[in-house]
């Protein structure tokens, strides 16, 4: 079992009782400390829920979880120079040191009345947290989509395999969010949509929706990716063109090409004195003067 996979597997045990939780026995070493993780992770989890129930509203209760890692969603902002932060009090340290994790454990938190989002370490260090109400949002993304690769196996060749995820992408007031989730993800959002009719009143749909025009361009990912694919064929295609533009001109309409005249070049100028006694090269200064010529060839 994987770190990626206590997380979310601890997570998925906050949902149920604790007798009706699976007892291990004949555990192997690495069993045990699996297990040890695992535990200490569930601990972790009830005392950060307890907390974060200090901020509900009268009636407000817990009625599931969407757990998310860097190994199985989305890595846009929690790694590298944007999943670093400086882990300060000890409570912090301790899982830090415990996990090996800084802002990948991620928790969408779904109640009768909002949805709640945290990166665990954050919580856990400075209460930080986002809250959404569920009548401040408009529609819902949820698309499915699919990727399909060739694998290699010993006794079949190779075998079409196909990965299923989805989109998950809304705007609140002004906050926007956005995740990919994996298939098992895709299906506990659908089923918790269906006990939360809150949640269930807000349209799903397969294009993003923002408030304004402004939101729309500066914080959709599909937007920002298809942009930049645009301009990025645009610019190498312009220089593929170019290139062949060039070898026309030179190998079909030599004649248009203006050769610079050789017989009347000016004098190279003396290399001027640096304090010290040296001097610059005149073979230098000849080289950069070769190269200007040759890039007017190309003019």
């Amino acid at each position: 079992m994987t770190i990626r996979n206590i997380f979310k597997r601890s997570v998925s045990d906050l949902e149920k009782p604790s007798d009706q939780q699976t007892m291990q026995q004949d555990l192997t070493t690495s069993e045990k400390k699996q297990l040890f993780l695992r535990t200490k992770m569930y601990v972790i989890l009830q005392e950060v829920m307890e907390e974060l129930q200090e901020y509900f509203a009268p009636e407000e209760e817990i009625i599931g979880y969407l757990p998310f890692t860097n190994q199985e969603n989305s890595t846009a902002a929690t790694v590298g120079i944007a999943g670093m932060m400086h882990v300060k009090t000890p409570r912090g340290r301790d899982y830090l040191e415990t996990f090996h994790e800084l802002r990948g454990n991620r928790l969408l938190v779904f109640t009768n009345k909002k949805i709640y989002f945290m990166v665990v370490l954050e919580f856990i260090e400075e209460k930080l947290f986002n809250a959404y109400d569920y009548e401040s949002i408009a529609k819902i993304k949820f698309k499915k989509s699919q990727t399909s690769y060739r694998e290699w196996q010993s006794n079949k060749g190779f075998k079409k395999e196909t990965i299923t995820h989805y989109t998950l992408d809304f705007q609140a007031g002004d906050h926007v969010f956005t995740e990919t989730l994996t298939d098992t993800d895709g299906q506990k959002f659908l089923a918790l949509r269906e006990q939360i009719p809150a949640l269930k009143a807000i349209e799903l749909s397969d294009k993003v929706t923002r408030n304004s025009f402004m939101d729309y361009v500066f914080s959709n990912i599909n937007f920002s990716i298809r942009t930049f694919t645009i301009l990025s064929w645009l610019f190498f295609g312009s220089l593929f063109l170019y290139f062949v533009y060039m070898i026309v001109k030179i190998y079909f309409f030599p004649e248009t090409i203006r050769m610079p005249d050789l017989d009347n070049l000016p004098e190279i100028p003396h290399a001027p004195k640096i304090p010290g006694g040296a001097s610059l090269s005149n073979n230098f200064l000849g080289y950069i003067q070769s190269l200007g010529l040759i890039f007017r060839l190309f003019i």
